[in-house]
């Protein structure tokens, strides 16, 4: 069994390590001093929160098009640090009586480069039943995939989150009214 948790927790540390590989601030770090005093689990530490990354910009391409009797804005993010802009389509459904409760935001697993509603019936229905409740809904797809940085660029995945969380940021500026609308 320590075998097991030391294993595990060397997995563990090697991860975090891999992640950020390029970036001088850690999330989590381990303390060793600490970690065998009551299990041979390593104790992690928190350290003091890292100073937020700056988003980037959106610009409108086209939109709002009408999509499948929803609007879609086709878009460009552009982020501090990042040698090539993304583009990705929004699509935004607001609630059936048009007077939203709130938005939420769908973005898929790896690079986001479909729709959350593609997932099969389950997914629709979701959506269908959150406008029925009276929540926005806003599907974010990406042509390339957020997690495409440049060639031979050492962009690494935190700096390439800046695309995702620019868009989320401009979703909540422009299409939620937040004197109406606070969840988000």
């Amino acid at each position: 069994m320590n075998f097991f948790k030391t294993t595990l927790f060397t997995l563990v540390a090697l991860t975090l390590l891999v992640i950020r590989p390029h970036d001088p601030l850690i999330f989590a770090q381990t303390d060793m001093s600490t970690a065998r005093r009551s299990s041979d689990t390593p104790a992690l530490v928190a350290q003091s929160a890292a100073p937020a990354r700056p988003l980037g910009q959106v610009q409108v391409l086209s939109g709002p098009d009408t999509c499948d009797q929803e609007d879609c804005y086709q878009i460009e993010v552009r982020c501090p640090g990042l040698a090539e802009s993304e583009r990705a389509t929004l699509k935004v459904s607001g609630p059936n009586d048009n007077t939203p409760q709130g938005t939420i935001m769908f973005m898929t697993g790896g690079g986001g480069t479909g729709l959350w509603e593609r997932f099969g019936v389950d997914a629709k229905r979701v959506l269908g039943e959150l406008r029925a409740a009276g929540f926005r809904t806003v599907q974010l797809q990406w042509a390339r995939g957020w997690l495409v940085g440049a060639n031979e660029a050492l962009e690494g995945q935190a700096r390439l989150a800046c695309k995702p969380a620019t868009v989320a940021r401009w979703v909540y500026d422009t299409l939620n009214d937040q004197s109406q609308t606070p969840v988000f």
